[in-house]
């Protein structure tokens, strides 16, 4: 018999949703983290941030592929982290890779010496896993499960806005220009502030988990003391997880086309271009995101591995839409990567320009749909705070992996088309084997299976989860201790109750 929390379903209240320990305000400040560090960064490459000099070309092709296979290992310990030091700290410690990548930058823009460059990028490869595992958990565990889909929606709008102001700034720049103006010193400490900035945000405004409260009066779960043989032993138990492990696949190739497709954007358009097409790209995922949010919870279709099935049969549409479009597109042109690119423009050739901007704004629109999709999966394999925080490392960590491989294939410069077909395939295979963990291990609630969480009163209320006794508030957390005016305890009893 597994136990688990609810709150006396007949002593309700009602909260008001933008308190800073809300769990939405508090998913909207990571997001908000997320869009100052890798959402905003982007308009330093776009300005030609490090390039220009000899040692340039070296630089690119050995950071990507040690960022991100650093970042791979990184996530997989962030979660484990995330529980012992807690999201604030890990969430800011987070943010310091960017600053220091920028500096990195500068010195390589400055000088051309690639020792400081390169550790700036193996030290973002590191940061860069606690940064995103820290606000994936913040989306996945603070989320009741009728709201998942909608935290996950509210991270990549904010997370695209942060990216489309980047990629504006960066067209701003380069207008009607050639190649790259390059950065000013001025520019890149700029850059660099926002993102303390943004590790100052995390530390005050992100908050102890445990004092995170529900709009209903209910807190998250029964948090305890985390200690590292645990954290471990719940890693292994998570790679053990067919919930996870299953989606595994899907999650490293969820990324692949992100090397090839901006290298052929490099090829193809003129740097203006470029920016324009990121910008309305990022602009473009965000209904996408939400239209999967629509799917997920749309009252249409009744179970949720209806819904679920919906939305991935909506991921293989777009998935084979950008992969069949933009190789239909490669196979009458040439693919010489050694020969230059054409260079389109919409300012000199409209029409030219316009058929492979169709194209790269299709692919764009994959990158929301499968990540999404993958995250949601993670998301629904556990209501407790502390197991998904190693989900969010687990499933962060393989994309980087894919990311890491799909770069040390790109730079050997195979044809696009060879490529591109050989990431296509692997793509469709790991949605098939999605397809079967949809099938397999989708259910309609996990409340009232976990023992540390607390079942929000309309949840309970529906499920008709009964009521027993040994009344506590969640952590044995006194309501005063929270830092906000909260109910009464004898208005707030927590019981735990039996569920078969």
């Amino acid at each position: 018999m597994t136990q688990s929390y609810v709150t006396d379903t007949t002593m309700a209240v009602r909260l008001p949703w933008y308190r800073l320990r809300s769990p939405v305000v508090q998913n909207l400040i990571s997001s908000s983290v997320l869009a100052l560090t890798p959402g905003i960064y982007l308009a330093l490459t776009a300005m030609g941030a490090g390039a220009g000099k000899p040692t340039s070309v070296i630089f690119n092709a050995k950071v990507n592929v040690i960022l991100y296979s650093i970042f791979t290992f990184t996530s997989i310990l962030a979660g484990p982290a995330v529980n012992i030091f807690g999201p604030k700290l890990c969430l800011a410690f987070g943010t310091t890779g960017y600053a220091v990548y920028v500096a990195g930058l500068w010195v390589l823009s400055s000088t051309g010496n690639l020792g400081f460059p390169l550790f700036s990028g193996a030290y973002l490869g590191v940061t860069a896993g606690f940064l995103w595992t820290s606000s994936g958990y913040t989306s996945q565990a603070y989320a009741p499960e009728k709201h998942k889909s909608r935290y996950i929606a509210q991270q990549w709008t904010i997370i695209c806005l942060g990216s489309a102001m980047g990629s504006a700034i960066a067209l701003g720049s380069n207008y009607g220009k050639s190649k790259a103006v390059g950065v000013q010193p001025g520019v890149y400490a700029a850059f660099i502030a926002i993102h303390v900035f943004a590790g100052v945000i995390a530390l005050f405004f992100i908050v102890d988990p445990k004092t995170v409260q529900r709009s209903d009066g209910t807190y998250l779960a029964k948090f305890h003391k985390a200690t590292l043989k645990e954290e471990l032993e719940g890693i292994v138990e998570a790679f053990k997880n067919p919930r996870i492990a299953i989606f595994l696949f899907a999650a490293f190739t969820l990324d692949l086309w992100l090397p090839i497709i901006g290298s052929w954007n490099s090829y193809t358009f003129s740097l203006q271009a470029r920016c324009l097409n990121s910008m309305l790209v990022y602009l473009l995922q965000i209904p996408s995101a939400w239209f999967f949010h629509f799917l997920v919870s749309t009252s249409l279709l009744k179970s949720r591995r209806k819904r679920i099935l919906a939305v991935l049969g909506w991921v293989v549409i777009i998935q084979i839409a950008g992969w069949c479009a933009w190789l239909g597109w490669l196979s009458g042109r040439n693919r010489d990567r050694n020969i230059p690119g054409p260079g389109l423009d919409w300012s000199s050739n409209k029409s030219e320009w316009a058929k492979p901007f169709g194209v790269y704004i299709i692919i764009g629109l994959m990158a929301p749909t499968m990540r999404n999709f993958t995250l949601y999966m993670c998301s629904i394999a556990s209501n407790d705070p502390s197991k998904q925080s190693r989900y969010a490392g687990i499933l962060h960590a393989f994309p980087q992996a894919g990311l890491a491989v799909s770069f040390g294939i790109d730079s050997t410069k195979v044809p696009y088309l060879w490529e591109g077909t050989g990431f296509f395939i692997a793509t469709m295979l790991s949605l098939g084997l999605a397809f079967v963990g949809v099938w397999k291990y989708t259910g309609e609630t996990l409340y009232g299976t976990e023992e540390a969480v607390v079942v929000p009163i309309e949840a309970a209320k529906a499920l008709g989860l009964g009521l027993g006794s040994d009344s506590t508030m969640p952590d044995g957390m006194p309501a005063e201790s929270v830092g906000e005016k909260e109910p009464a305890k004898s208005e707030m009893t927590s019981v735990r109750i039996a569920a078969a």
